[in-house]
């Protein structure tokens, strides 16, 4: 199973950033990268004054949700 983590950072201070971690977990790394994308493409409608730096697809240990 993975997960998305989004990196946000304040476009007015780039040292400023936030680990989103989505609530949602995939089977398979491809479709993991597919969903960060589609949630960093809705970072600047939620959360204005913040731009997507990165997104990571942590893989989870059998037995672990987070």
């Amino acid at each position: 199973m993975y997960q998305a983590v989004i990196v946000a950072c304040l476009i007015a201070s780039p040292t400023d950033c936030l680990y989103i971690e989505a609530q949602k977990w995939h089977s398979s790394e491809s479709a993991c990268i597919s969903h960060a994308i589609d949630l960093a493409g809705q970072v600047h409608i939620r959360m204005p004054g913040y731009k997507p730096t990165q997104y990571i697809c942590k893989e989870l240990k059998k037995g672990r949700l987070l």
